[in-house]
């Protein structure tokens, strides 16, 4: 008696002119854009590669010699930022490939190896700053949001370095925007009065 579901060779044969071929692990290559998680090296989120650290790891994984190529999701990413990770690309002399895809589940960005490297931990926690350093990287900070920044995420305090008294006089300021900076919009409120 034959499994009803069993397909005949016929049916089979049908299927595969209509669909086109069977899709090998599909639903892993959606979200690994068009490869097999076992040729990849590092993945990134869609909101991890808007941020530097994201940068920083997609630049690591493309210095292991297995690395062969990077690849983003071209539906999330800006011509900005697909500008910055292609040239990354390109500095390591790696292929470049821009992936176009609608799912969900997609990654924002991928480095992989031309064949399966096996890697267990491909998902790096990114060592973020809060949003109010993001944009004062490798710069001087003033005493109060240097002594915040120990406090929020002291495992990047040693990126920053506090103003001197020569940085004041010489008419630096804080890293940190003004729009984030507490002691502007304090000042900006007596000033009001």
């Amino acid at each position: 008696m034959k499994d009803p579901n069993q397909k005949t060779e016929l049916e089979r044969m049908v299927q595969h002119g209509i669909y086109g071929p069977p899709k090998l692990k599909g639903e892993e290559k959606k979200i690994y854009l068009g490869e097999f998680r076992e040729r990849v090296i590092v993945a990134l989120s869609v909101e991890e590669v808007f941020y530097d650290e994201g940068v920083a790891v997609a630049e690591e994984a493309l210095k292991d010699p297995m690395a062969h190529r990077l690849i983003v999701n071209h539906n999330k990413l800006t011509s900005q930022w697909t500008r910055k990770y292609m040239g990354l690309a390109q500095k390591h002399r790696k292929e470049y490939k821009s992936f176009h895809t609608e799912a969900q589940e997609a990654m924002g960005l991928v480095v992989v190896g031309k064949e399966a490297v096996n890697r267990e931990n491909i998902r790096v926690k990114l060592r973020l700053l809060p949003d109010k350093f993001q944009h004062a990287t490798h710069q001087k900070l003033c005493d109060e949001c240097y002594e915040e920044l120990k406090v929020l995420a002291p495992d990047r305090v040693d990126e920053f370095k506090k103003l001197g008294l020569m940085d004041r006089l010489m008419g630096k300021s804080c890293g940190v925007p003004l729009s984030e900076h507490h002691e502007h919009k304090e000042s900006g409120k007596k000033n009001k009065k």
